[in-house]
């Protein structure tokens, strides 16, 4: 085992395990924290993967937990969710077979987390609104139990669609701020543009359009950083 203890401000819990036992693995571990840190996710998840390959061939078990709830992670903050299940499911089986009850704790809350947000915006195209809403803040409280604001990030703005979809736009506005708050914790720049084109809505509805405009502007410098097409197609659809 390569874990150092003490608390872990990505995965915000503490570490189980020793420090150094294997230093390549703890190497490429830290990198990819470093990275996903910064909001660099997509080259945060070449450290997990190449950790998770040699955490296989070593067969470290709590390694290979460790690195695809990492992966996981990186999955839904990237949108991949069908990857992202699967690989919690397979961290989850894993720590399972090998009875690490902390990872089994933390891996179940996530897949309640994931099938929940699906729930709620199932609900929503149903136009089930009372019942999407009720989804949604469950994922956000089971978030908050395993101290997740990835998956509370996601779900807090989703949750603002469904306020919008019910005219309660101070609501929706709510949302989208404390979403906008933990998208800059955590450094998660396609969300932070998607809460600030959100806020652009919100302030548009109300007809201030300087205002909104000074948030699509700057949602779509975020969207032109990433080279995100869809995103600068919305933030330019609203600014025209």
């Amino acid at each position: 085992m390569f874990f150092s203890s003490g608390y872990d401000p990505v995965l915000g819990r503490k570490d189980i395990g020793r420090q150094g036992q294997n230093k390549p693995l703890s190497k490429l571990l830290q990198e990819g924290k470093k990275l996903r840190i910064k909001g660099e996710f997509k080259e945060a998840k070449i450290f997990f993967q190449k950790g998770l390959s040699r955490a296989q061939n070593e067969n470290d078990f709590l390694a290979q937990v460790e690195f695809l709830f990492q992966l996981g992670d990186i999955c839904w903050n990237q949108g991949r969710l069908l990857e992202a299940d699967r690989l919690y499911r397979q961290a989850l089986q894993i720590a399972q077979r090998q009875s690490f009850r902390q990872w089994l704790e933390k891996g179940t809350v996530i897949l309640k987390i994931m099938e929940n947000y699906q729930k709620g915006k199932s609900l929503r195209r149903k136009r089930d609104y009372q019942g999407s809403i009720e989804a949604f803040n469950e994922a956000i409280a089971l978030a908050g139990e395993v101290h997740s604001p990835d998956h509370k990030l996601k779900c807090l703005r989703q949750l603002s669609v469904t306020y919008w979809e019910v005219f309660d736009f101070e609501k929706f506005y709510e949302l989208n701020k404390e979403a906008l708050n933990i998208a800059k914790e955590i450094n998660h720049k396609r969300e932070i543009g998607q809460c600030l084109n959100n806020l652009g809505l919100y302030f548009w509805q109300l007809n201030d359009y300087s205002q909104a405009l000074l948030y699509y502007f700057k949602a779509l410098d975020i969207a032109k950083k990433l080279g995100n097409l869809s995103q600068q197609s919305t933030c330019l659809n609203n600014i025209g």
